[in-house]
């Protein structure tokens, strides 16, 4: 609903959904007034792009929010394999490893059965997770500089992968 309240109201609330509830749904809390998300709200901003280009098409976002989340969950998880497989061709892995790698981390792992089938947390974190990992094994210091960006929306995606972006750091401080 995020992307809805963003495209036409200018919002990150989702007051126009639930404001005048008082038991609301779990995922969400009144603070100061509003209805927010009681989750990071990166995987809602992920969506805006594929919910603007079908409101320009006309699309009822509402009816087909859930259509569309799923379109978006699964443009992260193939992002995430896509960046993944670039960075272990810099593994110096051959082009037929790299991709059989990407496939077992594809289809063996919670990337298709659960990353692409919601829009939860795990898509944008693995997205910014391996776009992280393809940034960090370059040899540009301004693209391993960038890891940092993606490592920071990986944690604000999921706090968790906070664990990694310190892993990450020390990687970069010994490199």
């Amino acid at each position: 609903l995020l992307p809805i309240s963003i495209l036409e109201t200018g919002r990150l609330d989702f007051d126009r959904f639930y404001g005048s509830r008082q038991d609301l749904p779990y995922p969400y809390r009144r603070i100061g007034g509003h209805v927010v998300s009681a989750y990071p709200i990166v995987a809602g901003l992920a969506n805006v792009p594929v919910y603007a280009a079908a409101h320009a098409a006309g699309v009822d976002l509402y009816a087909r929010r859930a259509f569309l989340s799923h379109l978006t969950a699964d443009l992260l998880a193939s992002l995430s394999v896509l960046f993944l497989f670039l960075a272990l061709r810099r593994l110096g892995r051959t082009d037929a490893e790299s991709f059989f790698f990407a496939l077992l981390y594809a289809f063996a792992t919670e990337v298709w059965a659960v990353a692409s089938r919601g829009l939860w947390q795990h898509g944008p974190s693995l997205l910014f997770l391996c776009a992280s990992f393809w940034l960090l094994l370059s040899r540009d210091r301004r693209r391993v500089a960038l890891s940092g960006l993606t490592l920071a929306l990986a944690v604000v995606s999921r706090p968790t992968d906070g664990l990694v972006a310190a892993a990450a750091a020390a990687f970069v401080l010994t490199r």
